[in-house]
């Protein structure tokens, strides 16, 4: 959101206001709060950003201050997000392929389960008819 803001011709202090106003995430819209706060003060936005290293990888610190250097921020902002969303693609993409078995051996459990706990009884009535 930031690089479209920032690619739109929206300064860096309003649009890290906007994106992190726009934040779900509490702990992500503090940390655009507390670097809009900095670039107020005149500070790096990477700067900024490093301060918080549970949230923002050092990759995208470092990669946020080149963009700062060379004059592209917005651009390498939405490399970026490009990168970080094929990620999260392929990781689902995993977990999906990894959770399918595990799903189908529940659902062979349960099936197996009901189809048991109908057929116990019928048996059990056509043992009792047959004495």
């Amino acid at each position: 959101m930031l690089g479209t803001l920032l690619r739109s011709g929206v300064g860096l202090v309003p649009s890290l206001e906007l994106a992190g106003e726009a934040s779900t995430n509490t702990a992500y819209r503090e940390a655009l709060l507390v670097a809009r706060d900095e670039a107020i003060l005149g500070r790096r936005l990477s700067d900024a950003l490093a301060g918080f290293p549970s949230l923002v990888p050092a990759l995208f610190v470092q990669i946020v201050s080149t963009g700062e250097m060379t004059g592209n921020l917005s651009e390498s902002l939405l490399q970026v997000a490009q990168v970080y969303e094929d990620e999260v693609r392929e990781r689902s993409k995993r977990i999906a392929t990894l959770v399918e078995p595990v799903l189908m051996i529940v659902t062979g459990l349960i099936v197996g389960f009901i189809a048991l706990s109908i057929i116990t009884p019928i048996y059990g009535i056509t043992q009792d008819l047959t004495m």
